[in-house]
């Protein structure tokens, strides 16, 4: 009935009847202040164990790239490590990707003096295929999903090939090398 249900629910709750709304409304918002801890607190954790990884920044073809695998972060957790990990770079590409679920997510972050020459975008459709799934985005910012995990460190992998391939120059003539002025040993 529900006045037991009430009774079980004052006594688990240790108050009154009367309290019982304001008693859950209390709980409530303890427990949204403490996921937002908690969220905070993986942040950190997250941003500390990637904080590492910008030694292992590469160097394709004249731009830093930064593809990592993270863990236990929401959506949105993950968009800011990238735009916090791409600050540090200054000028880059920044790829995360974690298995959440049973899927891939994968984010791309790229800086704003790139994005005439890399999309995000279009950085992360190709990704996306490898993982099984599909995303897109803007130019400084996409995301994507898949449904094979287990490609992840693949597609990770990957990001380094796409970014080298979309800015490699193509059909370019190379420059010619300066003639030396006389007077220099040759």
């Amino acid at each position: 009935s529900v006045e037991e249900k009430i009774a079980r629910l004052t006594e688990m709750l240790k108050t009154s009847p009367e309290e019982l709304p304001a008693q859950i409304e209390r709980w409530q918002a303890e427990l949204a202040r403490l996921r937002r801890e908690v969220d905070t607190l993986r942040l950190k954790l997250a941003g500390q164990a990637v904080a590492d990884a910008l030694e292992r920044v590469r160097e394709v073809n004249g731009v830093k790239v930064l593809a990592e695998k993270v863990e236990n972060l929401d959506a949105a957790a993950l968009r800011e490590l990238a735009d916090r990990l791409l600050n540090k770079l200054s000028s880059g590409v920044v790829v995360l990707g974690q298995i959440q679920d049973g899927k891939a997510a994968l984010v791309v972050r790229v800086s704003r003096d790139l994005t005439s020459h890399l999309h995000a975008g279009k950085i992360i459709k190709e990704l996306a295929a490898i993982v099984g799934g599909r995303g897109g985005g803007r130019a400084e910012l996409a995301e994507a999903g898949g449904r094979a995990p287990e490609k992840l460190p693949e597609a990770l992998e990957a990001a380094y090939r796409i970014v080298a391939d979309m800015i490699a120059p193509k059909n370019v003539p190379e420059k010619m090398e300066p003639q030396s002025q006389g007077g220099g040993l040759q």
